[in-house]
């Protein structure tokens, strides 16, 4: 509202007391305009201090929280790139490329990490072997990508969130968070990485509402801009993350301003940092739109002063006007202290202030939801209070050497303790607080649940377990030489990664399958607690029905009991109280489909049944049962090898009994049949008997080469054959053999060709034998050589110096099948053929023994209606310079 100013009549008495009055008067009103003016600037600076505290408080509540909400996807990312980093160690085969069961196993493990939009599988040269979002996989190499640099040149166990990139295939700003795999032998075998898109940071900066201009920027501390909101409106894009990191350092834990080119005023910061140090979160306000209706009232004052003097009644109106404005001040600070408060109430973690004697000073309302306390249960006590009592004395350790530094705390890992006595997991995080001088005021910041996360990785490690159990039993089976070896390492392994003390091995009787007897495998972790466990135990015989492996082998599956103790059929229940055993359970293994062996396992702990372990107990059963089967089996093939040796030498002993009995009455036959072919008691006048005495002379004769053939058959197959070894010159016993076989040979005009290398050495041999060798050779092939056929000898060095012996007609051949009966002690290789030629299928293989017997093989080519040809050839060491 405008007043007209009151002009007051010129005084008619007294004008010489109206200069002093007058002087007086302006006097007090330039005091009084002073007065106001000092008043007025000194409440204004005062508003303006407000606003500044306040626009630097909101920069820091939105840097925590904005920085608690980034930190957790990051870390959710990171635990699923870490148990995929342990998975990939574990099963090697995700790492091999183009294997669409491996990618869709890595499919299946991307589906379960939230936040991240695709997961990647690098080798060691940096080229793509698996991507959960193509199959096949198309040819992409990331050598020369930050990250993968990164971690090829630091074995670094924490993630590394490179710079963001413009996306291949969805063409958004996206950043990757990555984790380095490791070969067996530490070295570095490639990486595993997550996508992140920012979009999902957008959303997250998109919900904050404030009255001023907003800038989030977030970056790595080596200077790295990963993000800017709203996208490209910082200046200074060129080094940016540079300048910001120099502005965080400069600020010393305290808020402080930044100034880019062209600002009006700085801008006020406060930043968080998250991820260990390694990255920092800054949030920046405009500091002329925080004072924007401060500056609006300076300027309306400094009007209102200058027409003070003119209109005394403006200054009530100033001040009715300033009151109002900063009644409007107060209710935006009130408001802003609501959204603060909204904020924090709507955060899944509940926030916290402490004092420098470490004392809280403010506790959010999610505290209640959390812990079960009230904010104002709170205030005054110790955080350290709220602790289990076991962690207490390792956390106040931890947590006054960071407080005495004056350092951030960074997701410290402590359990707290519900009002109700519950254990809660908690991770806490906290920024030291300073003062404007720079006095240490305190700390502020979060605690969050952690307690179903560290459940989830207790599972998952849990799980690795049983798989690494798995493997050791399975590598102990496939090293198990028999049966009780990899029942034995089954007991250890189960019970040394359990941590249960008692294992032991009960096995099916072999005359009764439904009694069990206690085995000498056994596993006893403390002897000096469970000896008399195990005594007892081993001195047990379970008939069908009785005792924990009767039972378990009717049931035909893996039984658990939390409290074997209480169990009245078990006859060792009292026993187990004495010693105060509590859990056990039992699995039965499995051979040709009966229960062969049943292993138990106690422990003094009460534990519930563990459907981990309880699955992985049928593999184990399996591995162990394929080794007692594998056994069984040895066990049949060894008998009856032993059957089939026992029966070899019983026909080798009767074949040689029945020789030498037979040679005997055969000698008489030969000297009565040649005595009277030779009339030497007189004339046999008649020429039929004659003929009758040489048939009986031939027939005698045939009937004792064959009977010397058997024997030196037996004689071989039993390995009792003597060889008079001698040197022996080739060409000697070639002529004397060919001699023999000439006479049939010229009968049936048939060619006899020998081809002797020159130079022959010596050879060590038996010599009847190596005789008896070429004249079998020479005696078949003349024997299947039709009339004008061709039988040819040579002889020859190889190139490894050995000598070989070769026999060739041009006979009637035979096909594969007719060689190996040739081959076989009376073979034959065709019945028309038996009666066609003479001869036992003695021969042939009676050479071959008899080759061997001398360190020689024998190798027969040959094929039907175009000859044979049987070479026999003796290692060069029994073979002497000519010249000796």
């Amino acid at each position: 509202m405008t007043t007209t100013p009151h002009r007051p009549a010129l005084p008619t008495a007294r004008p010489a007391a109206e200069p002093p009055r007058l002087a007086r008067l302006l006097g007090l009103g330039i005091g009084l305009i002073v007065l106001l003016g000092v008043g007025l600037g000194g409440h204004q600076w005062r508003e303006r201090q407000i606003l500044i505290d306040q626009g630097e408080r909101d920069a820091a509540n939105f840097a925590r929280i904005l920085a608690g909400q980034i930190e957790t996807q990051i870390k959710i990312i990171d635990q699923g790139l870490l148990r995929l980093a342990e998975r990939v160690a574990a099963d090697p085969n995700l790492l091999r490329p183009g294997d669409r069961a491996s990618h869709d196993k890595l499919q299946e493990w991307a589906a379960l990490i939230p936040y991240q939009r695709g997961l990647i599988l690098v080798d060691a040269k940096g080229a793509v072997l698996n991507d959960s979002l193509r199959f096949p996989v198309p040819t992409l190499s990331v050598a020369a990508r930050d990250y993968f640099v990164h971690h090829q040149s630091t074995d670094s166990r924490v993630p590394h969130v490179s710079q963001p990139v413009t996306g291949r295939i969805s063409g958004k700003r996206t950043f990757f968070i990555s984790r380095r795999l490791n070969a067996p032998d530490g070295g570095f075998a490639g990486i595993a990485v997550a996508s992140v898109e920012l979009d999902r940071l957008d959303e997250l900066f998109q919900a904050i509402e404030y009255r001023s201009e907003l800038h989030i920027a977030l970056f790595r501390t080596d200077g790295t801009l990963l993000v800017t909101w709203p996208e490209n409106a910082l200046p200074e894009a060129e080094g940016l993350g540079d300048r910001l990191l120099g502005a965080l350092r400069e600020s010393a834990g305290r808020h402080s301003t930044l100034v880019f080119p062209g600002d009006r005023m700085p801008h006020l910061f406060a930043h968080s940092l998250l991820l260990d140090n390694r990255l920092a979160l800054m949030v920046l306000i405009d500091r002329a739109g925080v004072l924007e209706s401060w500056m609006a009232s300076v300027r309306i004052v400094v009007l209102v002063a200058l027409l003070a003097v003119l209109a005394g009644g403006l200054a009530f109106a100033l001040v009715f006007r300033q009151s109002r404005e900063r009644g409007q001040v107060a209710e935006r600070l009130r408001e802003s202290e609501e959204r603060y408060h909204d904020i924090l109430d709507s955060s899944p973690d509940w926030i916290w202030e402490i004092d420098a004697q470490g004392r809280l000073t403010y506790a959010s309302a999610r505290v209640t939801e959390m812990l079960g306390y009230t904010p104002e249960e709170l205030i005054g006590r110790s955080p350290l209070d709220l602790m289990a009592e076991a962690e207490r004395q390792g956390a106040w350790t931890t947590f006054t050497a960071l407080f005495k530094a004056r350092l951030p705390i960074a997701n410290v890992v402590n359990v707290n303790r519900r009002k109700d006595g519950h254990p809660v997991t908690v991770e806490t995080s906290g920024t030291p607080v300073f003062g404007p001088d720079g006095t240490f005021r305190g700390y502020r910041g979060i605690d969050r649940d952690i307690t179903r996360r560290k459940e989830a990785e207790e599972r998952a490690r849990r799980h690795l377990e049983i798989l690494d159990l798995l493997g050791k039993v399975s590598a102990a089976a496939n090293q198990a030489t028999n049966g009780g070896e990899v029942l034995q390492a089954a007991l250890d392994r189960i019970c040394t990664q359990i941590g249960w003390p008692i294992g032991h091995a009960f096995v099916a009787d072999p005359n009764e399958p439904d009694v069990f007897r206690a085995s000498v495998y056994r596993h006893v972790g403390d002897f000096q607690r469970f000896g008399t466990w195990d005594e007892q135990t081993r001195r047990l015989t379970l008939p069908p029905g009785e005792g924990l492996p009767s039972r378990v082998a009717a049931a035909g599956r893996p039984l658990w009991f939390a409290e074997i103790a209480k169990l009245s059929w078990f006859s060792r229940a009292q026993l187990a109280r004495q010693l105060g055993i509590h859990s056990a359970f039992a699995f039965p293994i499995f051979v040709e489909g009966r229960v062969a062996a049943v292993l138990e396992f106690f422990t003094p702990a009460h534990v519930v049944a563990d459907a981990n372990l309880i699955g992985a107990l049928d593999p184990i059963a399996f591995q162990i049962g394929r080794v007692l089967e594998r056994e069984r089996a040895t066990a049949r093939i060894r008998e009856a090898k032993e059957l089939a040796e026992a029966g070899s030498r019983s026909k080798s002993e009767f074949l040689a009994a029945m020789s030498h009995e037979l040679r005997t009455p055969l000698n008489a036959i030969l000297g009565f049949s040649d005595v009277m072919l030779g009339q030497t008691f007189g004339p046999i006048e008649n020429p039929r008997y004659r003929d009758y005495l040489g048939n009986i002379r031939d027939s005698g004769q045939h009937l004792l080469e064959l009977i010397n053939d058997i024997l030196d058959i037996a004689a071989i197959e039993a390995g009792r054959i003597n060889l008079s070894e001698e040197p022996v010159h080739l060409e000697a016993i070639v002529h004397s053999s060919l001699r023999l076989v000439r006479p049939r040979a010229q009968k049936n005009n048939i060619a006899l060709e020998v081809a002797l290398a020159p130079e022959i050495p010596t050879v060590i041999a038996d010599t009847r034998r190596l005789k008896q060798i070429l004249l079998n050779l020479l005696s078949n092939a003349v024997k299947f050589t039709p009339e004008g056929g061709r039988v040819t000898l040579a002889a020859r060095l190889d190139a490894e110096g050995a000598l070989l012996l070769t026999v060739t007609d041009t006979g009637i051949g035979m096909d594969e099948d007719g060689i190996a009966k040739a081959l076989m002690p009376f073979g034959q290789v065709d019945s028309t053929l038996a009666r066609r030629f003479e001869g036992t299928g003695l021969g042939l293989p009676l050479t071959k023994g008899l080759v061997e017997a001398h360190g020689g093989t024998l190798a027969v080519v040959s094929a039907r209606g175009q000859g044979t040809t049987v070479t026999v050839r003796l290692p060069s060491a029994r073979l002497r310079p000519a010249a000796a």
